[in-house]
């Protein structure tokens, strides 16, 4: 009877220590793969007046999940496959141009790794100056026909030709970027950018609150 019940705790010891073992196996997995998936550098760079070009180097072709926004980052963009590039030394940079961000100065973080931050500088569009100095000395070698410049007719002024671009563009409705997902469940928010961005402004937020809506409606 005694040995029994000797079995049996061992048995039961046993079967504590494998869980432990696996438990610890399955951290130790877990925390190298987020080490390796941690970018070892981030940059962003300013392109125009709405957009940001940003650039991210890993240990591996995982493609991250960038945040952004103006004050606090809460807008998403996941690099895609195509946009992730090996180095030859066992490194990856993973670089896009991510639009819509306005011209504010931006703030960028990486999902999960959010003390690894950089920002976008403020858009400054700072008009070119010409020095029309030396103009002033130039003196002319022949004196005008008085004749030849009365002769001649101005040619009529050609009126701009109002094209869709200068029309203010309507905001993209939360209904139709969410049937985009609906109609095409692998999307990125950049996808969904490029779908209306000749038709609609503000994309980026409403692609991207429809994207997290998209993802929360799929896992349940």
């Amino acid at each position: 009877m005694e040995r029994k019940k000797q079995r049996i705790v061992s048995i039961i010891i046993g079967v504590i220590l494998a869980v432990l073992l696996i438990t610890i196996g399955v951290r130790f997995v877990q925390r190298r793969a987020s080490k390796a998936s941690q970018p070892e550098s981030i940059t962003a760079q300013r392109v125009d007046a709405d957009t940001c070009k940003v650039s991210a180097v890993t240990s591996t072709d995982e493609p991250l999940l960038i945040k952004y926004g103006s004050t606090t980052p809460t807008f998403f963009y996941r690099i895609e496959p195509s946009q992730i590039a090996p180095q030859g030394n066992g490194k990856y940079l993973q670089e896009a141009q991510i639009d819509q961000v306005g011209e504010e100065q931006v703030t960028f973080t990486v999902e999960n790794f959010e003390n690894i931050s950089t920002t976008c500088e403020p858009f400054s569009n700072t008009a070119g100056t010409q020095d029309t100095t030396a103009n002033n000395n130039v003196i002319p070698t022949e004196a005008l026909s008085p004749t030849a410049a009365l002769s001649e007719e101005p040619s009529p002024t050609q009126a701009p030709e109002i094209t869709k671009s200068s029309v203010e563009k309507e905001g993209l409705s939360m209904e139709k970027a969410t049937t985009y997902y609906q109609e095409h469940p692998d999307a990125f928010i950049s996808a969904c950018v490029d779908e209306f961005k000749d038709t609609y402004m503000g994309l980026a937020q409403i692609c991207g609150a429809a994207y997290q809506k998209h993802k929360a409606d799929s896992s349940e």
